[in-house]
């Protein structure tokens, strides 16, 4: 394949756009199509400053063996980015009287192990202790429907991680259980739930759930593999595996309506809203990531799932917001979406355009010293690992992602998803004391373990 064929053709700005956003639509397309050519990105962008949308573009395959390209209207997986709508039906049936988030979840769920000590709010905000669950690409019995109680048979007689409420650990199974909940409080599936409580009030027409089965045209393909010379579709996770913690489809414009929810109080109360934005322990709150970027304070949710990534995020007090929909997901070689990079370009902060870097191998003995466990300085909350994965050296910061090291010294190195961030150990007497990270500041990361 020629690299400059999976790149579809730019969309005329809007006219209504001020020079000012013009020049950002035409940075951010920039960057992005740097992406593209070197198959670091492949999916639909959108990108709204002040509710206002400044880039809505598709970049690459749709579908590689059919010629067809990303557009604005794309449908694709977006893994656990399904868990905020989730978390906010949960929120609304709260709202209704129908349960508590003080509930336990004995209450619906009487035959699940250790219920009584686990209440709806530890499930919404991954302090429940209950095991996760995950499936790969090779397991075949992901490809086809299966039941609740197979997916259950997984974790259910597994010891709890930790007392409940005590610390936090991402966990599928806590969301998956949520869905059973709604189920049992509504008395209908758990998709039409969401598609009663949420897509029909903000007309998201094009999300929806079983998306093995849609015929619709704009649905994307999955790929586990691109590049120049092949295009590997990948095994599809059926929606009855992924269920409430990671079935959705949807489109840039449909998460951009549900995004715009978040300020105009039509789906929850500006209270509701407030609390699912507040972080319960570690940086989640219900059903929400939230953190910061660039110096700015962002609320959002990444997803992964086979052959699918998805990131969405909104700056709430510079009224930004950033959706990055991806149709390529390779999980042995993890590609991370650009939304550093982006957000950079938004505010106004240093970066550079993609390019390819090239790896400089690292001694095991030498690396072998840096591996372990790294607090950041002024706040040892916030940790990260550096290990080995598949033999290739990463840095693993929990729960977001893992990060692929290309070192250009013994000591120096950049990471493969993060154009324009580097590091660096600090060794003081013969062993590594730290690693100082650049990216839009500087940040030091002491080694504690």
């Amino acid at each position: 394949m020629k690299k400059n064929i999976g790149i579809t053709l730019l969309l005329a700005f809007n006219l209504q756009l001020s020079a000012q956003q013009s020049t950002l639509a035409q940075k951010l397309d920039e960057y992005l199509l740097s992406l593209a050519v070197a198959h670091q990105f492949n999916g639909t962008v959108l990108v709204a400053v002040k509710g206002q949308i400044v880039l809505q573009k598709g970049y690459g395959w749709k579908n590689a063996a059919a010629n067809s390209f990303n557009d604005a209207n794309t449908i694709f997986q977006i893994g656990s980015g399904t868990k905020p709508f989730t978390a906010t039906v949960i929120l609304k049936l709260q709202e209704q009287g129908k349960l508590s988030v003080q509930d336990k979840i004995s209450t619906y769920l009487p035959a699940y192990p250790g219920g009584d000590r686990i209440t709806i709010e530890n499930l919404l905000t991954n302090t429940s202790g209950v095991p996760g669950y995950n499936v790969e690409e090779t397991d075949t019995i992901a490809w086809t429907p299966v039941s609740k109680e197979l997916i259950l048979g997984l974790f259910e007689n597994s010891p709890l991680e930790f007392t409940p409420g005590s610390t936090y650990k991402y966990s599928n199974a806590g969301y998956f259980l949520l869905g059973m909940i709604i189920e049992k409080v509504t008395g209908e599936s758990y998709e039409q739930a969401v598609r009663n409580m949420i897509f029909a009030p903000l007309q998201m027409t094009h999300s929806g759930f079983d998306f093995i089965n849609s015929k619709d045209s704009i649905k994307a393909t999955g790929y586990a593999k691109m590049n120049d010379t092949e295009q590997r579709p990948a095994h599809l996770i059926d929606s009855s595996v992924s269920y409430s913690a990671g079935a959705m489809y949807s489109t840039t414009g449909d998460l951009f309506k549900w995004v715009s929810s978040f300020t105009n109080n039509k789906l929850l109360s500006a209270d509701d809203w407030k609390k699912a934005f507040t972080p319960y322990k570690e940086n989640y709150g219900d059903g929400f990531f939230i953190d910061s970027i660039n110096g700015e304070n962002y609320i959002g949710h990444p997803g992964g799932i086979m052959g699918f990534g998805s990131y969405f995020t909104y700056f709430p007090k510079k009224e930004v917001t950033i959706i990055l929909l991806s149709n390529f997901f390779d999980e042995t070689n993890l590609i991370t979406l650009p939304v550093q990079e982006l957000s950079a370009i938004v505010f106004n902060k240093p970066y550079s355009l993609y390019q390819q870097k090239q790896t400089v191998a690292i001694n095991d003995t030498v690396f072998n010293q840096y591996t372990g466990t790294y607090a950041l300085s002024g706040n040892p909350r916030r940790t990260m690992m550096i290990a080995k994965e598949n033999n290739q050296p990463v840095t693993i910061i929990y729960g977001q992602a893992t990060l692929h090291m290309v070192f250009q010294t013994d000591t120096k190195f950049l990471f493969k998803e993060l154009p324009g961030a580097a590091g660096e150990f600090i060794v003081a007497a013969g062993k590594p004391t730290k690693m100082l990270i650049s990216q839009n500041g500087l940040f030091e990361w002491i080694k504690i373990k």
